[in-house]
């Protein structure tokens, strides 16, 4: 789980072994806390914008028990 600098949280859900700050992340809450359906994926190493000229960025990574979401939901 990370936050990312538009403040929404999502799950990594495919590493980048070259550049590891530049996963790909399935956004699953947005910038409220909100869950986001369907969940938007973003692909860090092509720059993918959260604003104008403003690229997603990993803040920080986030314990599995800061955000309240279901296994299920993320699979079914």
């Amino acid at each position: 789980m990370v936050e990312l600098n538009s403040g929404e949280v999502g799950v990594v859900i495919a590493q980048n072994l070259v550049r590891r700050l530049q996963p790909r992340v399935m956004v699953v809450h947005d910038a409220q806390g909100n869950p986001l359906h369907p969940h938007k994926m973003l692909d860090l190493m092509k720059d993918p914008l959260a604003g104008p000229n403003k690229p997603y960025r990993i803040v920080h990574a986030l314990g599995y028990d800061k955000v309240k979401i279901s296994p299920r939901e993320l699979f079914l």
